[in-house]
This record gives C-alpha cells, sequence and structure tokens, in this order.
C-alpha cells in the first residue's frame, strides 16, 4: 500500500509544536496525527481536540473544541490557523488550571 504524503509540512507542524510550549503546556501531553488527509492535535489527559484539513485551493478547515464544549468550525489561511491554535491552547489551559477561587 502506498504511503500517503503529509498533510502538514514539518515547519508547520513545528509551529504547532512550538505553540503549545508557549501556551505553557506539555507538548508529551499531546497526539499529533497526519494522515496526510487530516492533522489532529489531541490533547491526551482531556477530550480536547483541533482538526486540520486542506481544500484544493489550500485553504485550511477543521474543527476545535475544549472539553464538552461545541465543535466550533473554522475556515482560515495557514496565517491564521497558528493564532487560532494558541487561542485553543489558552482556553484548555484554563480548562485544566482552574482559578482558585
Amino acid at each position: 500500500m502506498p504511503v500517503r504524503a503529509r498533510l502538514l509540512r514539518e515547519p508547520q507542524r513545528d509551529q504547532i509544536v512550538e505553540a503549545i510550549g508557549k501556551a505553557g503546556l506539555d507538548p508529551g501531553a499531546f497526539d499529533l496525527a497526519d494522515d496526510g488527509v487530516e492533522f489532529r492535535i489531541e490533547h491526551t489527559l482531556s477530550t480536547s481536540c483541533f482538526t486540520i484539513y486542506r481544500d484544493a485551493t489550500w485553504r485550511f478547515h477543521g474543527t476545535y473544541f475544549v472539553g464538552y464544549s461545541p465543535e466550533r468550525p473554522f475556515d482560515r489561511s495557514w496565517r491564521t490557523v497558528i493564532p487560532l491554535v494558541g487561542e485553543w491552547l489558552a482556553e484548555l489551559k484554563c480548562d485544566l488550571d482552574p482559578p482558585d477561587l
């Protein structure tokens, strides 16, 4: 069976790993899976997930959610995907570390 090309290039994957670190989260707590059609960022200690796929025009689409919140779709250029990943990671961090009352 032929091996499918990866959806994201190595520099794009590196940007995601860098965003995880910048958010103050452990990259080892994430499963990054690329089957050539879809790239998934799953937080292994929660139900949170960020999914990316690309259309024929090279726009990136997908969904993301934190915990049990509803899935939110997106349609963006790569340039704006990484900031969105950062927002998702910040929301995830808040969900994992609720403020002390």
